[in-house]
């Protein structure tokens, strides 16, 4: 009798097992069933946003494409309109020019300049040597000089006896120095006519010292002359010293590299005082 019982209840608990065991297995095989046409209806969705997304993108690129011909069109007017509307404009304005490096090329303000009448008289490159921390270079240069200066009055001094080179054409023995020490570089001749002087401040990458060691110096030299100075630079520069420039109050633009920037810089060479450009320094696009 006791092993009735006991034969009874095992085959009862392997009955409920067993049934136990099937349900599971049936809610598994309905659950991947389930995730299954979740993962479908997904793919479904993702293949749609697909093709939706990519016809957006077409008709963006025609709109991209179509703006793009419209730009082409309007630089090829205003390359044309230009000559015309600064042709003599600056005849006979004498220019000279100070660039903070000899790396970047200023064509086409070189070019709009001369349409518009002006001459160039010089153009100086400042090397990255140009009152540098080499203590070598500076104590030849100190040694050089015909009379002491204190260390901390060299950069305003050789700042002020350049700018004193450009306008009067003379000190020729300094500026040779200053030559063979790679300190600067000369196009056109020191002839001593400058009505304007023009600082291309692109400056250099890496150098924050810079505006306190050749900018600020070379523009108090220039203003202490009572010449008219502008500062110009190009869209993309790395450093920008407009805010400098404005500091001094001293007429600016900040996109010289474009036709824009070009007739800008030739308006305030023939008196309008501002800063101009595209940049959030600038007061105005163009001057009125």
């Amino acid at each position: 009798m006791i092993i009735n019982i006991r034969y009874y209840v095992v085959m009862m608990a392997s009955v409920f097992l067993a049934l136990g065991v099937g349900i599971f297995i049936g809610f598994t095989l309905d659950g991947q069933e389930i995730f299954v046409e979740h993962q479908q209806g997904l793919i479904s969705e993702l293949e749609l946003r697909f093709v939706e997304l990519k016809q957006e993108n077409g008709s963006l690129q025609s709109m991209v494409d179509l703006k793009e011909k419209e730009l082409l069109m309007h630089r090829d007017l205003a390359g044309r309109i230009l000559p015309a509307l600064i042709k003599d404009s600056l005849a006979g304005l004498k220019i000279a020019i100070i660039q903070s490096n000899n790396e970047s090329v200023y064509t086409g303000m070189m070019n709009s300049l001369n349409k518009a009448g002006a001459v160039v008289t010089s153009t100086t490159f400042i090397g990255k040597e140009y009152m540098s921390q080499n203590p070598q270079k500076t104590l030849v240069l100190r040694d050089s000089l015909d009379e002491f200066v204190e260390s901390s009055d060299l950069c305003p001094y050789v700042s002020g006896r350049l700018v004193n080179a450009i306008l009067t054409g003379g000190d020729e023995k300094f500026i040779g120095q200053l030559k063979d020490l790679g300190m600067i570089d000369v196009s056109g001749e020191y002839n001593g006519e400058v009505d304007y002087f023009i600082l291309a401040g692109d400056s250099f990458a890496g150098e924050p010292d810079l505006m306190e060691r050749l900018e600020i110096p070379i523009i108090n030299a220039i203003k202490n002359c009572n010449i008219p100075v502008v500062g110009v630079e190009k869209t993309g520069c790395k450093q920008s010293c407009i805010k400098h420039y404005k500091d001094f109050k001293i007429s600016s633009v900040d996109n010289i590299d474009n036709i824009i920037g070009q007739y800008s810089l030739i308006k305030v060479l023939q008196g309008n005082e501002g800063h101009y450009g595209v940049k959030d320094t600038a007061d105005a696009l163009i001057p009125d």
